[in-house]
C-alpha cells in the first residue's frame, strides 16, 4: 500500500498595478499596485530610459526612485504555487519641471520705434506671449520666440506675459513693462529778428503738447542769459552787437529731440547826426 500527497494551490489574486501616472520634476513616486489576497506580487520594469530602484519589490505600495525624464512600463506580477500567473503593466510618465521664465528687463522706447523681446529660452518646455494690458493690444509677431518683435504700439504702459509650460506640469510666468513715449511736438524757435540797440529780446518758441522744450544758444558774439530755459516764451538779455543763433529744442523720453533755429541780429542804434554850425 501506499499513499501520495496532492497539493492544491488556490488561484492566485488578479493583479492591478494601478492607473498610469504622470509625474513632474520629482525623481521617485510611490506604487499602487494591489495587495494580492491569495499569492505573492512582485514588481518588475519592463522598459524606460534607465533602471530605476524600488526600495520593496514584494510590496505592492513600495518607493521608486533614481526615475529620469521618460516613460516606463513597470509590472506588477501575483504568483501562488503552480498556478498560472497574473499580472498588469502600469505605465509611468515623468517630465522635467517647466524651466522657470524671465521676461527681460522692462523697457522704454519711442512709438516710432519696434520692441525687441529679450526672455530666457525654454530649457524644459514651451515659451509663450500673451497681452496683459496697454493703451492697445499690439502684434507680437511671433508669440513662441523669447526674442520675437513687438510693433503697432501705440503711447503708454503695457505688460507682456512670458509663460513657460511642460506638458502637464505646472507652468512658469514672469511679467515685462514697455514704456512707449510719443513723439515730441513739432518744434518752432519763431520768426528771425533784428534789433536796434536793445539788448535783449523776446522769444516765443511753440509751447509742445508733447514733450518740454529747451533754449539754447549755438552761436553769438557772447553768451547771454535766457531768462527760463524751458519756457516757449521768455526773454534773453545780455546781448551785444552781433549775429545770434538759438535753438528751441522739444524732446520726449527716448524720442529723438525736434529742434528749430531763430537768427536774431542785433545792431547799434546811429549815431547821433551833427551836421555842424551854419
Amino acid at each position: 500500500e501506499d499513499s501520495v500527497q496532492i497539493i492544491i494551490d488556490d488561484l492566485q489574486s488578479l493583479s492591478d498595478a494601478g492607473p498610469d501616472q504622470t509625474i513632474c520634476g520629482d525623481t521617485s513616486m510611490i506604487l499602487t499596485g494591489n495587495m494580492p489576497v491569495t499569492g505573492v506580487g512582485s514588481w518588475s520594469i519592463i522598459s524606460g530610459p534607465n533602471v530605476p530602484v524600488i526600495s520593496c519589490p514584494t510590496c505592492p505600495n513600495s518607493i521608486m526612485s533614481g526615475m529620469i525624464t521618460g516613460v516606463y512600463i513597470l509590472r506588477w506580477t501575483i504568483t501562488n504555487g503552480v498556478c498560472a500567473v497574473a499580472s498588469d503593466d502600469v505605465e509611468i510618465t515623468r517630465y522635467d519641471n517647466s524651466t522657470t521664465a524671465d521676461a527681460g528687463p522692462d523697457q522704454t522706447i519711442c512709438k516710432s520705434d519696434t520692441a525687441i523681446l529679450l526672455a530666457n529660452t525654454p530649457v524644459f518646455g514651451t515659451g509663450i506671449w500673451t497681452y496683459v494690458s496697454g493703451p492697445v493690444s499690439p502684434i507680437i509677431l511671433n508669440i513662441n520666440s523669447p526674442n520675437t518683435s513687438v510693433t503697432s504700439l501705440a503711447g503708454g504702459t503695457y505688460i507682456l506675459r512670458w509663460t513657460i509650460t511642460n506638458l502637464t506640469c505646472n507652468s512658469s510666468a514672469n511679467d515685462i513693462q514697455i514704456i512707449v513715449d510719443d513723439l515730441p511736438s513739432p518744434a518752432s524757435a519763431g520768426p528771425d529778428q533784428v534789433l536796434c540797440g536793445d539788448t535783449s529780446v523776446i522769444l516765443s518758441g511753440s509751447q509742445p503738447t508733447i514733450g518740454s522744450g529747451l533754449w539754447t544758444v549755438s552761436g553769438g558774439p557772447n553768451i547771454p542769459t535766457i531768462s527760463c530755459p524751458i519756457c516757449a516764451s521768455t526773454f534773453a538779455p545780455g546781448l551785444v552787437t552781433g549775429i545770434y543763433t538759438l535753438q528751441w529744442t522739444v524732446t520726449n523720453g527716448t524720442c529723438a529731440s525736434v529742434s528749430d533755429d531763430i537768427i536774431i541780429t542785433r545792431i547799434d542804434n546811429p549815431g547821433i547826426a551833427d551836421a555842424g554850425p551854419d
